[in-house]
């Protein structure tokens, strides 16, 4: 099973945001994500399905 049109597009665009970044850059965009920015510390994260 492949991935969706939606996930494609997803992927292509994390791509496009961060292959410039370094790696400070990089972490920060990381932590501005909604799954990690509303997590609890020492928790499992919650993805929403797209």
């Amino acid at each position: 099973m492949g991935l969706s049109d939606k996930e494609t597009e997803v992927i292509d665009e994390v791509i496009t945001n961060t292959r410039l970044l370094t790696w400070n850059q990089l972490i920060n965009y990381v932590y501005a994500t909604p799954p990690i920015r509303e997590g609890k510390e020492a928790h499992m994260l919650k993805f929403r399905r797209i």
